[in-house]
């Protein structure tokens, strides 16, 4: 194995415990945790808590599948390097979104609709950055008109965000 290669696939490795890590932070809160595991109970079909690490590991098994020689360009490496790096931020995005639409007892529907979002709709401002209210409060209160979604949000968060606008309907 080339030394770049080697190299990446160490990175690999730390943003995966990285993102391990932050998922575990997030349910470490009493009241995550018992939402989750009340969710999966009703719901035992959707994996809410551990979809996006293993959407990390597709994207891992991508990367130490292709050839050492790839590493080799500095313009490919650095794609490389900045698509692992995306992808683990993005997940975070992503897993806390689930969270807080579990935590909001968002039906099951809309959390399988965030579960298929691809990871890098996940880019982007958040919906608390706009507003100052979590996802989670926001569905929580209903959303009371579509001026109420902002933006420039990542496109996952306005997908959700118009989901409930729409069921509300």
């Amino acid at each position: 194995m080339q030394r770049r290669k080697y190299l990446h696939l160490g990175m690999v490795k730390n943003l995966r415990e990285e993102l391990v890590n932050d998922i575990r932070k997030m349910l470490d809160s009493g009241r995550a945790m018992k939402a989750v595991e009340d969710f999966k109970t009703a719901n035992p079909g959707l994996d809410v808590d551990t979809s996006s690490t293993s959407e990390f590991e597709d994207i891992a098994q991508i990367h130490e599948q292709k050839n050492s020689q790839e590493f080799n360009n500095d313009g490919d490496y650095k794609t490389f390097v900045s698509e692992m790096l995306d992808a683990k931020v993005c997940l975070v995005r992503k897993q806390k979104l689930i969270f807080e639409a579990v935590q909001a007892c968002a039906p099951a529907e809309l959390i399988q609709r965030l579960l298929e979002i691809p990871y890098t709709e996940c880019q982007g401002a958040s919906v608390q950055d706009e507003t100052g209210l979590s996802l989670e409060a926001i569905l929580k209160g209903g959303v009371r008109n579509k001026q109420a979604i902002p933006l420039k949000s990542s496109s996952a968060e306005i997908s959700v965000l118009w989901h409930a606008v729409l069921s509300q309907e």
